[in-house]
């Protein structure tokens, strides 16, 4: 894909959190949802989008919900295990 078709298809989508290593490389993605509210269509497509890029990309998604953010220890845990 040439730059403009990449930034066309992916270039206005956001994440919540995106957590890098102390050389800024990406190691992985967090997108924080809302507990018990279902998305829009739109919400669904964009989200679908995200996880193909970062899979694309072999960088880790993490998906956390709101009303049940993890702890400390445990995010540590998972991040370093993603890598």
């Amino acid at each position: 894909l040439s730059y403009a078709e990449w930034l066309r298809r992916i270039g206005h989508v956001c994440v919540d959190l995106l957590v890098c290593d102390r050389s800024s490389h990406v190691v992985a993605v967090v997108e924080v949802r809302e507990a018990g509210h279902r998305p829009s269509d739109r919400a669904r497509k964009r989200e679908g989008r995200l996880e193909r890029v970062l899979k694309a990309a072999g960088v880790p998604l993490q998906v956390w919900d709101e009303a049940w953010m993890p702890d400390y220890a445990t995010v540590r845990r998972t991040l370093l295990t993603d890598q």
